[in-house]
């Protein structure tokens, strides 16, 4: 038996097989255009900037070939999904950077700001969050905003700090972000890091000793504590 529709004959089986792939599936219109494509279609329709699923797909499995292939496609790594992840900024969270060399080459917008995560809205705050110097590097060259502020007013380098990844906020000093920008509730965190330098690694230590010698060199006044403790 088929069901007709005009210019479409469908056997039921197929119709069957497509409910039940689909039950739950109200939310796929919001992927096209995206991440999801059918499988039978091209990869990836340049003219309207669609991203398939392969594209991420290729990233999370570090398949840098493929990957770089579907870029330079025309596959656009700024659209986002429905968790305000897009391609450019996951790809901030990688160790291996040249999968976001890869990205920004190819129309990766570095200052890309997410509809979702309002604590960590650009490519930026993802690489400092995980402490990813290279990539922080990567994304100054190409014109990252590195004071740009969160919903709570904290730029990266605030951010970087909270979490105590000292590299990430080294990297990002160096880089030119500002070091006195305070938060919406009046705190700066950068300084307020070294206030209690005894909960640090050994590792993170010798970041903070680098991060208070480019703080001194711009005239920053670090807590006392922080000098208590050097003195020690």
């Amino acid at each position: 038996m088929d069901i007709r529709s005009p210019g479409v004959t469908l056997p039921v089986g197929a119709v069957l097989i497509g409910a039940l792939v689909c039950s739950g599936c109200a939310s796929r219109d919001s992927f096209v255009g995206k991440y999801w494509q059918p499988e039978s279609e091209y990869i990836c329709d340049a003219a309207t900037n669609s991203t398939p699923v392969d594209l991420r797909r290729h990233l999370e499995a570090l398949r840098k070939s493929q990957f770089a292939s579907l870029l330079e496609a025309g596959c656009f790594p700024n659209l986002q999904d429905d968790y305000g992840e897009s391609v450019t900024s996951r790809a901030a969270t990688f160790q291996d950077s040249d999968f976001l060399t890869l990205v920004l080459e190819n129309a990766g917008n570095p200052n890309v700001v997410s509809e979702r995560k309002p604590d960590r809205p650009t490519p930026v705050f993802d690489a400092a969050w995980l402490g990813h110097a290279t990539n922080l590097r990567l994304l100054a060259a190409a014109g990252a905003d590195l004071d740009r502020r969160n919903v709570y007013g904290a730029p990266p380098a605030a951010i970087a700090a909270q979490i105590l990844k000292w590299e990430s906020v080294h990297a990002l000093v160096e880089l030119g972000a500002q070091h006195d920008i305070e938060d919406n509730a009046g705190r700066n965190w950068i300084i307020e890091g070294f206030r209690d330098p005894a909960i640090v690694s050994r590792e993170n230590l010798a970041w903070m000793r680098k991060v208070a010698s480019l703080l001194e060199s711009r005239g920053a006044r670090l807590p006392e504590e922080w000098y208590s403790r050097e003195r020690m």
